[in-house]
């Protein structure tokens, strides 16, 4: 089954447009169709005759991008305050690695993962046992333990005025 959405065609030259949609399986969205006029003309339908009376999906959406009201679900114009302590410490993007950082700290926020690999001490852990410094690194249990550890611990969350009095930078 093949949809045309007749008030959509528009032509240029010899060059046909218009909104087109298929439903077969194999498809199932939006398609383009070569021999256009030919399909319609066996159905009736002269292309020459047709005036544009909607707008295309690709017009509706760029309208819709360029009236969407993105403040209203970003904090623009808010007076946040700064937060800090247990479970308020975030991570750094680095290039597009904000995906990942979200999936972590959504994993963070999961109660049995934090009973299981997060910890009050930094240091201490029962995982950390029989581990050298120098095997920690390539110890994928001991880096879920401190990177659990540094969201959940509060221990890397310092307070923006405790920042700003010591000159540090936000680690």
């Amino acid at each position: 089954p093949l949809v045309v959405k007749l008030g959509t065609i528009t032509t240029e030259g010899s060059m046909v447009h218009a909104d087109c949609f298929s439903y077969a399986q194999d498809e199932n969205g939006p398609v383009k169709i070569p021999n256009l006029v030919e399909l319609l003309a066996k159905r009736g339908i002269q292309v020459a005759a047709l005036e544009k009376t909607e707008k295309s999906t690709a017009e509706l959406e760029v309208e819709l991008n360029a009236n969407y009201a993105f403040d209203a679900i970003t904090e623009s114009g808010a007076n946040l305050v700064p937060v800090s302590g247990p479970g308020f410490q975030g991570l750094q993007n680095l290039g597009n690695s904000c995906y990942l950082n979200s999936v972590v700290q959504v994993l963070a926020a999961v109660p049995e993962l934090v009973t299981r690999y997060g910890s009050t001490k930094p240091t201490e852990h029962d995982f950390f046992e029989g581990i050298t410094p120098e095997n920690a690194p390539n110890d994928l249990i001991v880096q879920t333990v401190k990177l659990i550890t540094a969201l959940t611990s509060g221990a890397y969350s310092i307070p923006k005025d405790e920042l700003d009095a010591e000159n540090l930078a936000d680690p």
